[in-house]
């Protein structure tokens, strides 16, 4: 939870700018940390309520989320690996003409999505 609250609080430098920033720092590394582990958590966490009776009801829509959690995972990281492909002279950030913030913001609201799902279903129970 503090790595998305960090993510998401602390402002990452344009693609263009490589000065070094512990701002940008912050941001890289709590963002590293959800976009690897959110989906696992998220599985884990599905794994365990299905094991709830109370939460048996609700089987599909939990799955249904966890399955679009890893979808925005592989969205970003294919678009990641087709940028590389299509300009490998673009470097490791790609350059400010490929659009890699569109596929982080699907995954991160597929990631936002699976905690509405969840919490919504709380509320319900």
């Amino acid at each position: 939870m503090i790595a998305l609250i960090g993510a998401g609080i602390f402002k990452t430098n344009p693609i263009t700018d490589r000065t070094p920033n512990p701002i940008n720092t912050i941001h890289t590394v709590c963002g590293s940390i959800v976009i690897l582990t959110f989906p696992i958590v998220a599985n884990l966490a599905v794994h365990s309520l299905l094991h709830n009776p109370l939460w048996l009801a609700n089987q599909g829509l939990l799955v249904l989320g966890a399955i679009l959690v890893w979808i925005g995972m592989f969205v970003f990281f294919g678009s990641i690996i087709v940028a590389r492909i299509k300009d490998p002279s673009a470097g490791e950030a790609g350059g400010p003409h490929v659009y890699q913030g569109w596929p982080n913001r699907f995954m991160v609201v597929t990631y936002i999505i699976w905690i509405i799902i969840v919490e919504v279903i709380e509320l319900r129970i």
